[in-house]
């Protein structure tokens, strides 16, 4: 019986988290602001070049080592031309990969602010349409910290989800898709 209910509880905290993502889209992607909408879709393209070369570094790595110790044929001289040029790529990869991510961030902050301050919005215009009982009843001075506090929160969430969780879960498929390609599947 216990177990049951607690399944029945989580299920419901689950269908009430998932709830918010609607909620949550109109911030994330303003339909009225075409500029906004373009720093969206230029953050998702640095995302994806910043993984793609996080993931191509190591075979440039690889590339070079195996090019010093001879395992490629190279023509005479070419060998320490090929080993220097795969370890200015992997420089360069380095560089571009840092590169992006910092403008991923450059791009994506006024998105963020836009939306939590929308949100803020929102929540001080529902704090100011509730009935004047709540307001004789409530501190409503401590309301504007915990205002504070749920727009932190929020931008918390953003960034945790936009800029630690998608770019992870990115990586992971580049990677799996590298391993399967140069592996056998087996």
């Amino acid at each position: 019986m216990a177990d049951t209910t607690a399944r029945n509880t989580a299920a419901r905290q689950t269908q009430a988290e998932l709830s918010v993502i609607p909620r949550v889209v109109p911030y994330l992607w303003p339909r009225d602001d075409r500029v906004l909408q373009t720093r969206i879709v230029l953050v998702f393209i640095s995302l994806v070049l910043a993984k793609f070369v996080s993931v191509t570094q190591p075979i440039l790595l690889s590339r070079a080592v195996d090019s010093l110790a001879g395992e490629r044929p190279d023509p005479a001289g070419a060998l320490a031309a090929g080993a220097l040029g795969m370890v200015l790529a992997y420089g360069l990869f380095r560089v571009l990969n840092i590169a992006f991510q910092e403008l991923r961030g450059v791009l994506f902050t006024p998105v963020a602010q836009r939306g939590l301050r929308r949100l803020g919005l929102r929540t001080f215009q529902h704090i100011h349409g509730l009935s004047l009982r709540y307001h004789i009843t409530r501190i409503t001075g401590g309301l504007s910290r915990v205002i504070e506090r749920g727009v932190k929160g929020g931008a918390f969430l953003l960034r945790f989800f936009l800029v630690t969780i998608g770019p992870r879960v990115l990586e992971l498929v580049l990677i799996s898709a590298v391993l399967w390609a140069c592996f056998d599947a087996r």
